[in-house]
């Protein structure tokens, strides 16, 4: 029997203090852990998730979608979100890939 798939989605609002407690007992029982940040990724929620993940020696990968370290064109905020990969669809391709879904 295939087991149904099972995500949490944590909207973390300040990323110092981070909220160490919360993503340690929301990723019980998970296959990856993920985060998006529409900035640069160097510094951000990611860096600092995974900071969290080495902390405490969890054995689980993450996928960072986030604003590459590059100088980027201006644009609307819709083409940007496309640009860096940020759309919706985009992101569930690429965990559905992961994943092997």
């Amino acid at each position: 029997m295939k087991h149904k798939a099972t995500s949490t989605l944590i909207n973390m609002h300040t990323i110092k203090p981070l909220d160490e407690k919360i993503i340690l007992d929301n990723i019980k029982n998970k296959k990856l852990i993920v985060t998006v940040e529409e900035h640069n990724i160097i510094g951000g929620l990611g860096s600092a998730v995974s900071e969290v993940i080495a902390k405490y020696s969890v054995n689980l990968p993450l996928k960072k979608f986030g604003v590459n370290d590059f100088y980027s064109k201006s644009g609307s905020y819709e083409y940007l979100k496309k640009l860096n990969g940020l759309k919706s669809e985009k992101i569930i391709q690429e965990i559905s890939n992961f994943l092997n879904v």
